[in-house]
């Protein structure tokens, strides 16, 4: 439902490559920047964008890295996507990764930033366990799961930078957040 333009697109933790498929479906796009650690993944992310007419160039890009990344991105993204990835990772990175989200998108961008939300006792229901079957099969990284509940998210978005523009059920315990970069001092607050 979403039609503003996506723009250039970094889609952090693109998997094998869902957001890339739709984006490949889109005239407004100007790039593509899919990151991944997975390099199954990413081969499978490149076999999709080869079928939907996208094959990889230097603005339909596929690369391998952990995040966040080592290095800041030279122009900013008018579009980030950051879904399904934040919960693999311990508090000090998910505030790294979403700090590098911000510095990646350029001041009147959009984040979509999907994860589930813990509950006040820390439990993530059927996205916690379908996260606990999936990474025991060996399909997503080990190191254990960090899910969030919502007002720790919501203090973590403000503080690296964004501002919650909506925050939809997306799925169980999935929310679908839209964050803009949050006005700053010298921006004339």
């Amino acid at each position: 439902a979403e039609t503003r333009p996506w723009g250039r697109v970094l889609d952090l933790g693109c998997g094998p490559g869902p957001v890339a498929a739709l984006a490949a479906g889109r005239v407004d796009v100007e790039g593509y920047t899919g990151i991944d650690l997975d390099l199954d993944k990413l081969l499978i992310a490149r076999r999709m964008l080869r079928r939907c007419d996208r094959p990889l160039s230097s603005d339909w890009r596929l690369v391998h890295a952990t995040l966040p990344l080592a290095a800041k991105s030279t122009e900013p993204f008018a579009t980030v996507f950051l879904l399904d990835v934040l919960h693999y990772a311990p508090l000090a990175t998910q505030r790294a990764m979403l700090a590098q989200a911000r510095q990646c998108l350029a001041d009147d961008g959009v984040l979509y930033l999907r994860d589930g939300l813990a509950d006040t006792t820390g439990q993530v229901g059927r996205v916690g366990l379908g996260e606990r079957f999936t990474t025991a099969l060996g399909l997503n990284p080990v190191g254990g799961l960090h899910f969030l509940d919502e007002a720790t998210m919501r203090a973590l978005l403000s503080e690296t930078g964004f501002r919650v523009v909506s925050c939809e059920p997306c799925g169980g315990e999935n929310r679908l957040w839209i964050c803009q970069p949050a006005l700053r001092m010298a921006d004339g607050i």
